[in-house]
């Protein structure tokens, strides 16, 4: 459901493709008299034929500029109509122009994050599962801690830090692990 900017929007794109589609109305009944004038022109043979061929020449060419301007116009329409139609597709359906996620099938490039893949045990196309677990990095960072002299509970933050932890990516469907990634 739009909301009521988005809907005044639409209301607006929806009057836009009104003028628009008058105007190529206008246009192409103008252009239909030109060409229309344009053979009855040609067809009759009230003048003579050096009058004929000098202002044959004068309309044909006032005429044909006049319907390569015609032509021009409804060129132009015809792309503010297709700019029109695209935004009031964006707004109607903002989930389709969303691009598809890229599956990562080289398990050394995942990232923390849960991540579509191949799983290597099944075979199926999952989106993995992560879990994170205390490694080498959390247990260096709190000998450290104490061997500076952080001794009443200070050394214990690493352990309670997301970023110093390991993860581990795990098929939801098989439960088998794919990769774990090391902070160290």
């Amino acid at each position: 459901m739009p909301s009521a900017q988005e809907q005044m929007e639409l209301d607006e794109i929806e009057e836009g493709l009104r003028k628009l589609a008058l105007q190529q109305q206008q246009l192409l009944s103008r252009k239909e008299l030109l060409t229309m004038l344009q053979d009855f022109k040609h067809s009759t043979g009230f003048l003579s034929s050096t009058d004929k061929k000098a202002l044959t020449k004068i309309t044909d060419s006032t005429e044909k500029t006049e319907l390569e301007s015609i032509d021009e116009q409804l060129r132009d329409i015809a792309e503010q109509e297709g700019e029109l139609l695209n935004r009031k597709e964006e707004i109607l359906c903002p989930d389709q122009f969303r691009p598809a996620p890229q599956l990562t099938l080289d398990y050394n490039k995942l990232p923390d994050s849960p991540t579509p893949t191949q799983c290597p045990s099944c075979q199926q196309f999952v989106t993995t599962e992560t879990c994170r677990k205390m490694g080498n990095t959390v247990w260096l960072l709190c000998i450290m801690a104490v061997m500076f002299g952080c001794f009443c509970g200070c050394c214990l933050i690493p352990f309670c830090v997301n970023a110093y932890k390991d993860v581990v990516h795990k098929c939801p469907k098989c439960l088998a692990k794919i990769h774990t990634i090391k902070r160290l």
